[in-house]
């Protein structure tokens, strides 16, 4: 028999998963479109007005895809989640529907302004556009990350005749979860941003297209993926620490800690094995998790032997993803450093063999993402509501997983068409030689 709440778990997931490539890159590329757009204004410099006039180009066949993958997103939780529909529709659709009429409505606009607009508006309602971009663009991320931290960390809500009712629309939206997350995603969308912006300027400038805006941006670009890199594992820390607060079982999880313990090690790498509670090929450091909990390499933590047994979620997806994704970042931020001490010692761009791997860093804080986003959500469970209502509670009744496979297939394909066409846009995009060749000593006419 098909598990038609396990497919449909699936068939939500591979949609998300794939638009999720999207909004992240549009972050990080809203924010180097203000940066330039503001150096522009500032300094009167044809090659910042071209370079974000490619910006503004690749800006746009994201937000495309963006919105083409996303679409049917919304029909998912009717067409499959129609209980978790019934039960939370009012807070969860109530920040949605916001999102869309304000945060959505807005960035659209203003994005087809920054496309068709270059040349029939004044560079200050230009510059204001991809200010509105930028703005709306995050505001959108937060309504939509508040309704989801809401469903990691409820609150400001009571349940009346078997249905969720909105009681403090501050406390909902500002749940204990949602600062945190939201910071946590918007530095990971900008650390997106910068490391595709470093791939693409040291791509054109090896093929030798628009060399000297490929210095301009890679003389930004390195610099903010120190920043940005370096601030997303201090945010990171506080991210787990949340976690560990307020959903011990997925904190558990993540560190692969089965049993209570002082002195708990923290695992650098492992092979999770949850049927015999232990982490085979174990590389860790010894006390480091008590430290990092509390300060002190001697600190009890609390394990999976502690928590709800029948609310423990699957340990092996937890550990794996987190670990990787960890690993990822560390490897950004150790790549961060590298192309900041060359571009500091002026030898990042008579570097080559450097220039040829950085496109190659491109996929990684996309991954990276992918994996934090399946640690959140498979850590969640048995929950779809955290603490509230339970995944299998949530599905809707009488869809046989028969059509939800088809369907999944069906939008696999789908899916698989569009990410092929991307990335053939996007490097025909990337390949584009500009109509002009800017002097960067270039000023606008007065």
């Amino acid at each position: 028999m098909i598990d038609a709440p396990l497919l449909a778990r699936i068939q939500f997931g591979i949609s998300l998963g794939v638009h999720f490539i999207f909004p992240a890159l549009t972050l990080g590329l809203t924010l180097y479109v203000v940066i330039f757009e503001t150096a522009f204004a500032v300094t009167g410099r044809e090659i910042h007005r071209t370079v974000s006039e490619f910006l503004v180009k690749l800006l746009s066949l994201i937000f495309t895809f963006g919105i083409g993958t996303g679409i049917l997103l919304p029909f998912s939780f009717g067409a499959n989640w129609a209980k978790f529909s019934l039960f939370s529709g009012q807070l969860f659709g109530t920040q949605l529907a916001i999102e869309a009429f304000t945060a959505f409505a807005v960035e659209s606009i203003a994005i087809a302004v920054l496309l068709f607009g270059r040349d029939r508006v004044k560079e200050s309602v230009y510059l204001g556009a991809a200010i509105a971009v930028f703005l709306a663009s995050h505001l959108s991320a937060f309504w939509i990350i508040s309704a989801n931290s809401w469903m990691q960390t409820p609150a400001g809500y009571a349940v009346e005749n078997g249905v969720v009712v909105l009681t403090d629309f501050w406390k909902a939206i500002f749940n204990p979860s949602t600062v945190v997350r939201f910071i946590h995603t918007i530095l990971a969308a900008w650390l997106t941003g910068t490391v595709a912006v470093c791939g693409v300027a040291a791509w054109r400038f090896r093929k030798g297209i628009a060399p000297a805006t490929a210095v301009v941006m890679l003389s930004v670009a390195v610099p903010l993926f120190f920043v940005t890199a370096i601030s997303q594992l201090i945010v990171g820390h506080d991210q787990v620490m949340d976690v560990h607060y307020h959903q011990p079982a997925k904190d558990a999880a993540y560190e692969g800690t089965f049993r209570s313990r002082t002195s708990a090690p923290i695992y650098l790498f492992g092979i999770p094995d949850a049927d015999h509670k232990t982490i085979h090929a174990a590389i860790a450091i010894p006390g480091f998790l008590s430290f990092l909990e509390s300060f002190s390499f001697t600190s009890r933590v609390k394990g999976l032997d502690e928590c709800d047994q029948s609310a423990i979620p699957p340990v092996n997806i937890c550990f794996t993803s987190f670990h990787f994704m960890v690993t990822i970042g560390f490897i950004l931020l150790g790549s961060s450093i590298a192309g900041l001490y060359l571009l500091i010692r002026r030898k990042l761009f008579a570097t080559r063999w450097v220039l040829r791997l950085v496109p190659y860093l491109i996929p990684l804080p996309l991954i990276a993402n992918e994996l934090g986003w399946i640690g959140a959500e498979v850590g969640r469970q048995p929950w779809v509501i955290y603490g509230i209502m339970r995944t299998q509670e949530a599905v809707s009744p009488g869809v046989p997983g028969g059509r939800i496979l088809l369907v999944l297939v069906m939008l696999s394909l789908v899916y698989a068409a569009l990410l092929y066409s991307f990335i053939w846009f996007g490097l025909r995009l990337v390949n584009d030689r500009p109509r002009r060749s800017p002097d960067a000593a270039e000023r606008r006419p007065s």
